[in-house]
């Protein structure tokens, strides 16, 4: 008999027992801090994008001489005209620039030769999209009254070539931001096949949906006309310049890249 109860209460016991550690168990669980994740996690690595200009652009001029200044300056304003309505039919357009005046004191010259001291040009960006056969418009624009050509344009012609056909990219800006973006995906791949970083945790399509450029430069070798040259794009941009090629082909740039990215907005 005694037996007997000391059997019941060591059962009662045990249940007891084990409902209390599982009661304990239970609000460790609870109580248990969880890692804390990061607002905002960031991944940064190395990257290249392409970058297509958009653009051709003949930078050239158009002189004029005469004895009256008006009369050079209308001159100029009749084949500006003929110009642009050139451009136009080919699909381009005519963007005047400076006009460079001269005179020559011909009171001077004792052979009094010279009878038209008066000089300007008028120079000229003709733009066309990248895809343009360039060759048929120069062949079309040319015997209108182009002599001047180039970057360095002066008063006086010049005796050697100069390069004069330039493609480019016709806003920089936008054309750095879509590179960067471009390089996402790379630079993405590149930290978590290398370096498991918390980033990799998430969703990787929802990452590169969600990723922000924080700061990245990238860096490209051209062709300016004369001499192979670097250009290098950079974000935060820090002006607009101009990204161009004496060549037709795309430019390759290279670097590297960070970015940013919202916890909650690549996990929500």
């Amino acid at each position: 008999m005694h037996t007997r109860h000391c059997a019941v209460f060591l059962l009662s016991l045990c249940i007891t027992t084990s409902a209390s550690a599982d009661k304990v168990v239970s609000e460790l669980q609870v109580i248990q801090p969880t890692r804390a994740v990061p607002e905002r996690l960031t991944f940064s690595g190395p990257c290249g994008a392409v970058v297509t200009p958009d653009q051709v652009v003949v930078v050239a001029g158009f002189s004029a001489s005469g004895l009256k200044a008006t009369e050079v300056g209308a001159r100029l304003d009749e084949t500006a005209r003929l110009i642009d309505k050139k451009a136009s039919e080919l699909g381009g357009k005519a963007a005047l620039k400076d006009r460079l005046r001269g005179a020559r004191n011909t009171t001077l010259r004792s052979d009094k030769a010279e009878q038209t001291p008066y000089t300007a040009v008028q120079l000229v960006d003709i733009e066309f999209p990248a895809s343009a056969k360039i060759e048929h418009a120069l062949d079309a624009l040319i015997p209108l009254g182009l002599d001047r050509f180039g970057r360095d344009i002066q008063l006086e012609p010049s005796s050697s070539p100069q390069p004069f056909v330039f493609y480019r990219v016709r806003d920089p800006g936008k054309s750095s931001e879509n590179a960067f973006n471009a390089c996402k995906r790379e630079v993405l791949a590149h930290v978590c096949l290398n370096a498991m970083q918390p980033v990799c945790e998430l969703p990787q399509a929802k990452v590169l949906e969600c990723a922000r450029i924080d700061y990245g430069s990238l860096q490209a070798e051209i062709h300016n006309g004369r001499n192979r040259t670097s250009v290098s794009i950079e974000y935060p941009p820090r002006s607009p310049r101009s990204l161009e090629s004496a060549g037709k082909g795309s430019l390759q740039f290279s670097g590297q890249a960070n970015f940013s990215v919202a916890t909650a907005c690549a996990n929500p």
